[in-house]
């Protein structure tokens, strides 16, 4: 494969900007978000111009990159949509929670078993009175319970 002038202009303009924003907020983590999130995008590029290849490895190998590729966009979207509609819906189907909350369990136990490690703990109530506990952000590594009482009223 030959690496074209555009190649390397998609590549200049993902470094740079990895470059720049490591130096504008002082942090190399920000610059390795860029340099991935670069490579994440860049990734199909160059695996469609790959899968042109005459040996048979490096077309396979474009091609698991492209469905690596399009499994992890897809995970996205949703993982996006759910969030989405966990924030924005009047309801939350029973069928994308991890469980329901009894009324003797308290916010405590919660945090300090089944939540443990997972991030902070997020209490929205919905239109139709139900109560959502999720610890963590996004649905993917998080855990949501359904409850059908005021869990914070019972926490004081």
């Amino acid at each position: 494969m030959k690496i074209t002038f555009q190649d390397q202009l998609l590549v200049g303009v993902w470094l740079s900007v990895a470059v720049a924003l490591g130096i504008l907020l002082r942090s190399s983590g920000a610059a390795t978000s860029a340099i991935i999130t670069g490579a994440f995008f860049l990734a199909p590029v160059f695996a469609y111009r790959l899968l042109k290849s005459p040996r048979p490895v490096v077309r396979y190998g474009s091609m698991a990159v492209a469905v690596a590729w399009l499994a992890v966009f897809a995970g996205s979207v949703l993982s996006i949509a759910e969030r989405l509609y966990y924030v924005n819906a009047p309801s939350y189907p029973t069928w994308l929670a991890s469980g329901e909350l009894s009324p003797g369990e308290s916010l405590e136990e919660l945090r300090s078993h089944a939540c443990k490690g997972r991030g902070p703990l997020e209490i929205s109530q919905k239109a139709d009175g139900v109560f959502l506990v999720r610890c963590g952000l996004m649905w993917y590594d998080s855990k949501t319970y359904i409850a059908h009482f005021d869990p914070t009223a019972t926490a004081q």
